[in-house]
């Protein structure tokens, strides 16, 4: 059910963005791929307020592709994870990008157990790293 091709009613968008150096002060950022995830509206509207709003509000969605250009590909596919399944598996390095769909979604449980993560993992050498991103939540 989660992320196949069949009864699907919308389509997620995501833009990868990758980073190129260009010369020894240069860097070019640029679009290398579109990634497309599947996903039903339903599942994804009683999941979230937000999805709730987007699919079925007063100013809904009426396409069935919707582009997120302002998160990354894996985090985007735990959160429709923990939509669907009720699962979620964090990693150092997507944890706090799920941690900011969690509240961007208004999904509170997932949330916290991204909250949970962060402080079981939180160690000296990692601890201004992740008050970087803290402060963009």
């Amino acid at each position: 059910m989660f992320n196949g091709q069949r009864q699907n009613q919308v389509y997620f968008q995501q833009g990868v963005i990758e980073r190129r150096e260009v010369c020894c002060s240069c860097v070019e950022w640029r679009d290398s791929e579109t990634k497309v995830i599947p996903a039903h509206k339903f599942v994804l509207a009683i999941s979230s307020p937000v999805f709730y709003a987007m699919f079925y509000g007063q100013i809904a969605e009426t396409t069935d592709t919707v582009e997120l250009p302002d998160c990354e590909y894996e985090s985007l596919l735990e959160l429709f994870r923990f939509s669907y399944y009720d699962e979620v598996s964090p990693t150092g390095s997507n944890v706090m990008h799920v941690l900011y769909l969690a509240k961007k979604y208004i999904v509170p449980s997932l949330a916290e157990k991204c909250t949970v993560c962060l402080r079981e993992n939180l160690e000296a050498s990692n601890v201004f790293a992740i008050l970087l991103h803290a402060r963009k939540i």
